[in-house]
Parts: structure tokens; sequence; C-alpha cells
């Protein structure tokens, strides 16, 4: 775990990340709206380490003018109660102050702030409550969630997944920036992810990498064998050259020992999104029909018969855009 540590540390470090924005949470205007997620990682004493991500756009908290530029800051509060939300076991409250160079760099909503914290715990079911509230406004935003602290102490099993923004090799070491809002620009970029095995001893496994659609059909597969130590050991994985429609996916892992029998298993969602298609739009097909009330039938006509779903998204982009009076 003392690598993922220094690879976690080397992402925090970093006050300000960088990163595109796909959707919004449903929230009044002006409150602090934020991204999360949760992970399980192995922990020490028989216990799991839940990771959590808070990741708050820029556009969503109230910034202030000073004399470095503009700043805004907020408080993030994270507890972790029983399933019943009867008893806290545990709570963890901490600041981020946001410095922005410019009004421009403030209000870009592709700009944000990512943290994260820790816990050690026992194996179960919980309910985490985090909370984001906007120093200056004072308006607090919260989610609760009813969320399954994996057990990780019998092996081999594997870490859930973490997907990835970006990832850089310096000075030898994987340099990772999470995607924590799980939204991914497949078609261009393909999906890259993390995990961790974690084995009782040095043995050759299989692993079975697949994209399905919410109904679990099997669109895409990859498989790989490696050779993994005793303890953790960390995998780096990127699915290239693929095509997904706009949409919500699930990505599969599975360790299989030599005779193809699983042995662990884990499922991360996310939602493919295409570069200049609105945020809000998750299915181009029905975006299309639905524009057929200010569209003429030679408009729609013209969008629907792209020669591929990239051709129709950028026809359907460019009618919209002709259609913004601003």
């Amino acid at each position: 775990m003392k690598l993922l540590t220094a690879i976690f540390v080397s992402i925090f470090t970093l006050s300000t990340l960088y990163a595109q924005i796909e959707d919004r949470y449903n929230l009044p205007p002006g409150s602090a709206k934020y991204f999360q997620d949760f992970l399980n990682f192995a922990g020490e004493d028989g216990k799991t380490k839940l990771d959590v991500f808070i990741h708050v756009p820029y556009p969503d908290v109230q910034f202030v003018k000073t004399g470095k530029g503009f700043e805004a800051a907020y408080t993030v509060t994270v507890s972790v109660y029983d399933e019943e939300k009867e008893s806290l076991f545990t709570e963890k409250i901490w600041s981020e102050k946001i410095v922005a160079h410019s009004f421009d760099e403030s209000v870009t909503a592709k700009n944000f702030n990512l943290s994260h914290r820790s816990f050690n715990l026992k194996p179960g079911t919980y309910l985490i409550r985090t909370a984001v509230m906007d120093k200056d406004s004072r308006e607090e935003i919260f989610s609760e969630n009813l969320y399954t602290v994996r057990d990780l102490s019998k092996n081999p099993s594997l870490s859930d997944v973490l997907l990835i923004a970006q990832n850089k090799v310096v000075e030898g070491s994987n340099k990772i920036i999470p995607n924590i809002t799980r939204h991914v620009f497949v078609n261009e970029e393909g999906i890259q992810f993390f995990f961790e095995v974690y084995s009782d001893s040095a043995s050759e496994v299989s692993l079975e990498y697949i994209v399905s659609n919410m109904d679990k059909e099997v669109l895409f597969q990859a498989k790989e064998i490696k050779t993994f130590q005793q303890g953790s050991n960390q995998v780096f994985y990127t699915f290239n050259d693929i095509k997904l429609n706009l949409g919500k996916y699930l990505l599969h892992v599975y360790l299989k020992d030599n005779e193809d029998q699983i042995l662990s298993f884990v499922t991360k969602s996310f939602i493919s999104r295409w570069i200049g298609v609105p945020n809000s739009i998750q299915d181009l097909d029905k975006a299309v029909e639905q524009i057929r009330y200010i569209a003429s039938p030679e408009e729609m006509d013209f969008i629907k018969e792209a020669e591929s779903d990239d051709i129709k998204s950028k026809r359907f982009v460019n009618f919209w855009m002709g259609k913004d009076p601003n």
C-alpha cells in the first residue's frame, strides 16, 4: 500500500486540478455541488481502507475577489454511520481553499478541486454522509449513501477500480489524477483505470476485462496473464480503440486461475461522453427525436442520415448551436 499512498500524495499536493466536467447535480443554482467516489483497498489488521474522494467544480463554489485574484473556500464533512444511522462510527472534517488568478479561471467549468480522506473500517454495510459547505454563501449540499465495505483480507482478492483522468510516469513512478466524475470520453481517450490485486503467494493468474451495457451484454473484452508477488500488486490498464454510444456502461474486472475459475471480481459503472455533445444528453438518438418540434424535415433527415454516430453528433451540435440565441 505504500506506493499507492505515494501516488495519492503526488496527486493531492496539487492545489488545483483540471479536467472536463460533463454533468451537474440537480441542485439549486449557487449551491456547492460536487462529485464523489468511494473505493475499497486493503487495510491493516483485517480492516479495509475506504478512500473517499470529493471533486468540486469551480463554478459551483462562491469566489471572492482578493489581492491575490479570486478565492473560494469550502468545508468537507464525511461521516460514517451504521446502516440504520443510529451510531456515528467516525467522522472527518477538513477545509479546502481555491485560488484563481483571474475571473475567467474561477468560472471555467473544466476547473475543479479534488481532495480525499481514508478510513480504516471493518467489512460491513455503512451509511456514509458527505457534505460540502461553501464558506462564503454558507450553503451546504449533502449526500447519504448505503455502502458496502468489502472484506479484502481473504486472498486472492481485488480492490475497487479507480478510473483515471491522467496517468504520467515521473522519475519511474506513476502519477495519476483520478476521474471521480466517472465520465469518460471513450471514443477519443479509451478507458484508463487502476486497481490492486492482493495475493498470499507468488502466482500466475489471468485478468479479464469486460465492457458491457447496463443489461450486461458484453461489448468489448480483453485478457492478460500476469505474475503477481505476495502482498499488494498494482495494475494499470487502458481499453484502447473502442467505440461506445452515449450513456451508462459497466466495466468488469475478473481475476481467474489457470482453469479459468473466477477467484474475485469487481464492477465499476461509468458514463460514455462525446466531445461537443451537451452535458445533459446521454442518448443521442432520443435527443435527435426531441428536436423534431423545432427542426425542419430536411434538417431532421440530414442529422438522421449521418454515416456514423460521430458525424451525427457533430450535425446535432451544429444544429443546436445554431438555435442558441447567445
